[in-house]
């Protein structure tokens, strides 16, 4: 079983390789892995819960089929870039900086560090949203009854 700080731990040593250059990828799957590292972190356990390999493995899947179904994050004639533009339909831009909002008890260290990680690769920014905005984040933990392990 993998307790939380040990999953941020192999995250943040993946990111640290790709930083040096030890590992090359897709900086945009790095990213959508960041969000979805978040994701995982809080909906399949808090700080004092663990992980089984199996639910973590279940995860990765999912990750990696996310890729899979938004071919514009990963095709490189999509991708093209021109003028700082990662996907060029106006329909998929939001307005920025994007604000968020977090339910408590999700970690809000770990939203904060891979946002911080985000802001510091990307042109993207992130504001807390203090009042009610139209567009904005919502990050919750997602606490269901007989969970069905794949």
């Amino acid at each position: 079983m993998y307790k939380s700080n040990e999953i941020f731990s192999i995250f943040t040593k993946t990111y640290f390789l790709y930083m040096k250059k030890k590992i090359t990828t897709n900086s945009k799957v790095i990213m959508i892995s960041a969000f979805f590292f978040i994701i995982l972190l809080n909906n399949y356990f808090t700080i004092e819960e663990n992980i089984t390999r199996k639910n973590f493995k279940r995860s990765v899947d999912q990750i990696n089929t996310f890729v899979l179904n938004f071919p514009e994050l990963t095709d490189s004639k999509i991708n093209s870039r021109k003028k700082r533009k990662i996907i060029t339909n106006p329909m998929s831009k939001w307005p920025l900086p994007i604000y968020y909002h977090y339910k408590s008890p999700i970690n809000s260290m770990a939203i904060k560090s891979v946002i911080t990680i985000i802001e510091r690769e990307t042109c993207i920014k992130f504001r807390k949203r203090k009042s009610s905005f139209f567009f904005y984040l919502v990050f919750v933990i997602n606490i269901q009854e007989n969970v069905q392990v794949l």
